[in-house]
């Protein structure tokens, strides 16, 4: 894959727990797997028309053939 040069600073900082996966890494890895569904997401970050939010949580939902992104929130 040829990442191109991304900016981590908001990588290392806590100000929140909800930054979205950068789009060229994404854009990269979906070429590849053809994501159906983003498990971790709110309506601002979502990168597939499929999501999952945290009042919308995908625990208790059949996942069965779809192709899953994640990228959980963090601190």
């Amino acid at each position: 894959m040829g990442f191109k040069k991304m900016n981590i600073n908001c990588m290392f900082s806590s100000e929140k727990d909800n930054w979205q996966t950068p789009k060229q890494l994404f854009y990269d890895l979906n070429k590849k797997y053809k994501f159906t569904v983003d498990l971790c997401a709110d309506d601002y970050n979502k990168l597939c028309k499929k999501y999952f939010t945290i009042v919308n949580s995908c625990l208790d939902k059949e996942l069965k053939g779809e192709i899953i992104f994640c990228n959980p929130p963090y601190r």
